[in-house]
């Protein structure tokens, strides 16, 4: 772990009493990852087919790809391209760079970013995730049109 820090395991932050029984819905990360409550608000003032959705692992695999949609979606005329991107060594994420200048750096050393492993999860885990999650999702696709594999 970077500088000795210790990580406890995720079910020890997931479930009440770190056991794989009832997930803990008041934990940040549990309430954050509840995507359609957090849209629904919106909806109420803008129509979905105003308010533009992505998903972050696309973002980091393909940015240009993305940043094209966005682009069509606000309809400016397309300045970002996939020259504009350039993968930084350090996590595997992309940033965006001045295609012409080729001394550019792509971050700092300041700036680096943490790759943290993602070790396999528990059987029982993911599959108390997939149930939890299943209603929640679909709430979320079914808003927006849109489908992730998430777990």
């Amino acid at each position: 772990m970077p500088n000795g820090t210790f990580y406890k395991p995720f079910r020890e932050f997931a479930y009440i009493q770190g056991n794989l029984g009832k997930m803990d819905s008041n934990w940040t990360v549990i309430q954050t990852s509840h995507y359609a409550k957090h849209l629904k608000p919106w909806l109420k003032f803008f129509p979905m087919n105003k308010i533009f959705v992505y998903s972050a692992e696309e973002l980091v695999s393909n940015p240009a790809k993305v940043l094209m949609e966005l682009q069509i979606f606000l309809q400016l005329r397309f300045y970002v391209r996939d020259a504009h991107f350039k993968i930084n060594g350090t996590g595997g994420f992309p940033c965006l760079v001045d295609p012409n200048d080729s001394d550019l750096a792509c971050v700092n050393e300041s700036m680096k970013a943490v790759h943290l492993p993602h070790n396999n999860f528990e059987f029982g885990l993911t599959n108390n995730m997939k149930a939890f999650f299943l209603k929640k999702n679909q709430d979320f696709f079914n808003l927006t049109g849109k489908y992730y594999q998430w777990i």
